[in-house]
């Protein structure tokens, strides 16, 4: 037990600091991990921009469960195109991209 003054202060001060600290590293970090809204949040999808899709899902070789858009050209396909968003986005931001290949021929996997 700390019976100086000085030497409680230190601790007192040592551990509110330790604590603001991992308090605003938790809130900081917390739209970066978990079920954060604009994570999960999904409100656009191929509708919205005219094309028409349908959802697939499968397991990514980790177990990680992943989903994705599945869009055809209506015309004759000169290729096959895989959009991937990055690692702070959903793949609704990706829709603006996909409808540029939709517009020339291609299909999307």
């Amino acid at each position: 037990m700390l019976r100086h003054p000085v030497a409680r202060w230190l601790g007192t001060s040592t551990a509110l600091i330790a604590v603001f600290y991992a308090a605003v590293g938790y809130a900081g970090s917390a739209n970066m991990f978990g079920d954060h809204q604009r994570w999960r949040g999904m409100n656009r999808g191929p509708a919205d921009f005219g094309l028409r899709g349908e959802t697939v899902s499968f397991q990514s070789e980790d177990g990680i469960p992943l989903k994705a858009w599945r869009l055809q050209a209506p015309t004759t396909r000169r290729g096959a195109v895989i959009i991937a968003h990055g690692i702070d986005h959903t793949r609704q931001v990706m829709l603006p991209r996909a409808l540029f290949w939709f517009m020339a021929g291609m299909m999307f996997c």
